[in-house]
């Protein structure tokens, strides 16, 4: 990864496209959803683990409580894939990446960050992005 700066990275025009860099180790991706840019990502990066954190709670600012519980979205990986390697490389963590990403410092190569902007107070993205930064590796990518 290269570019100088923290947001630059070398995406594929699709993910046919074999990859043009050194091989990611783990890649973050924060607010995945239903998982599917999770799969890609373990399918296009082979040997890669990808973690997708779901939030389990969405603070909403006219809500008097702290927060929503929400569903699970991500598939079944075992109903899904019978490919038992991309299996072992895919997890998911339920947390509420508001109160802080619950992984150790310096964890990825890589973190994507997709449509979690209604469910992030305007006054709490600095403390996202900080804690973002603190789960890269020096010289990750970040989207």
């Amino acid at each position: 990864m290269s570019g100088g700066s923290l947001t630059w990275h070398a995406f594929p025009q699709s993910w046919n496209e074999p990859p043009a860099q050194e091989p990611l180790k783990r890649i973050l991706d924060v607010g995945c959803g239903d998982g599917v840019w999770a799969i890609e990502a373990a399918k296009y990066w082979k040997g890669c683990q990808v973690v997708g954190q779901s939030c389990l709670c969405y603070h909403l600012p006219t809500l008097t409580s702290p927060g929503l519980d929400i569903v699970s979205l991500h598939p079944d990986l075992a109903r899904l894939s019978r490919d038992k390697d991309l299996l072992k490389r895919i997890s998911w963590v339920q947390a509420n990446f508001l109160e802080g990403l619950p992984f150790p410092n310096e964890s990825f190569d890589f973190v994507h960050v997709k449509r979690i902007a209604r469910g992030v107070p305007e006054n709490m993205w600095d403390d996202l992005f900080e804690e973002i930064s603190r789960v890269m590796k020096p010289g990750a990518a970040f989207e």
